[in-house]
């Protein structure tokens, strides 16, 4: 090989290497939003289920205030498992269209959030 034909070679790789650090990034920081946003879903969930339980011993007076709680924490929880939704399918596009799914983090990335969403559900 000549000097500019190695040169061509040596940058076409490290920018692979930079575009393949760059994805592992960005789908480590997806997961970890996909994950947040479930987890938090998931709690504010709970928490309307609690305030529910709570109905048939609140007294008249504060029966609306129960309510008001619950129907903050049930639109929190479905804004927030929207936002998750919209999160995962916006990985998978992404990860798509810069094709590197076969990589490990894409994966993880697309399939661990869906997962916890449904161990979450059992809870």
């Amino acid at each position: 090989m000549h000097g500019w034909d190695l040169l061509i070679v040596t940058l076409c790789t490290n920018g692979y290497k930079v575009l393949s650090q760059n994805m592992k990034a960005l789908s480590i920081t997806l997961l970890t939003v996909q994950l947040v946003l479930i987890g938090f879903s998931h709690y504010y969930g709970g928490i309307a289920s609690s305030e529910i339980q709570n109905i048939p011993t609140a007294a008249d007076a504060q029966l609306h205030t129960v309510l008001y709680r619950v129907q903050h924490y049930s639109g929190l929880e479905e804004a927030l498992g929207y936002l998750a939704a919209g999160a995962w399918l916006f990985t998978v596009i992404v990860l798509t269209l810069r094709k590197t799914i076969n990589t490990v983090w894409a994966q993880l990335s697309m399939l661990l959030p869906v997962l916890a969403s449904v161990m979450l559900s059992f809870f």
